[in-house]
């Protein structure tokens, strides 16, 4: 069976983001330090600052919301070879779900799209999430 971890994400401001958590490692930036996580983790999501959503591309899409690569600058979702599957947007958009196989002791960049009060795009920079091998 998976285990599961909980990340945070509150907006300070609209350049500011800030993740957080305490079941897996998670730097304030983004990265994701999953060495302690079982296989397959199932990592959720969650929007702490009112108003601000996931971006799903006004179609309902988890993957407008989440871009992965292999390399820095995701500009699409990639599922890595299977890395990265079961995508959800659940709560009216301000929770994602993702499974993460965790078990290649890979490093991943991922980049999460947001939609901030005003209805302006506002995305990460290059968090990084890196698996146990």
């Amino acid at each position: 069976m998976a285990s599961t971890a909980t990340v945070t994400i509150a907006f300070p401001n609209p350049n500011h983001i800030v993740f957080s958590g305490t079941t897996t490692r998670v730097h304030p930036h983004g990265h994701l330090w999953l060495v302690n996580d079982s296989n397959g983790v199932v990592i959720n999501f969650e929007i702490l600052t009112a108003g601000y959503t996931f971006n799903d591309g006004g179609v309902g899409n988890p993957k407008q919301a989440f871009f992965t690569s292999s390399n820095p600058n995701p500009v699409a979702f990639d599922p890595c070879g299977g890395e990265f599957t079961n995508l959800m947007l659940l709560a009216g958009n301000t929770e994602f779900s993702v499974t993460v196989a965790n078990a290649n002791g890979q490093k991943y960049f991922y980049q999460f799209n947001f939609i901030e009060p005003t209805g302006a795009l506002v995305s990460t920079t290059d968090p990084i999430i890196v698996n146990r091998g």
